[in-house]
């Protein structure tokens, strides 16, 4: 399966889907770093089921620790994030 990986202002977005306790939250605007050690979610958003201020709005940060857990392989070329798990 991919995931499509679209620019907003110049940075890798993504759209995730937080499930918790059964309850199930989309997320539009997660921002793709490779060059963060951890994973952020807003907790704001997820309030909604269970303040980040970058200067744009986004609704959380999938860090290292989940790109390679999830063994994520980010396809720059054709703009999708896969999944080898």
């Amino acid at each position: 399966m991919a995931i499509d990986l679209r620019l907003l202002y110049g940075l890798p977005i993504v759209c995730i889907d937080v499930v918790f306790s059964g309850r199930r939250l989309h997320l539009e605007n997660v921002l793709l770093d490779t060059g963060s050690a951890g994973t952020i979610v807003d907790a704001d958003k997820v309030a909604e089921i269970g303040a980040m201020d970058y200067g744009i709005e986004i609704d959380g940060i999938l860090g290292f620790d989940f790109i390679r857990e999830a063994g994520l392989i980010i396809d720059a070329n054709n703009m999708q994030v896969y999944s080898t798990n």
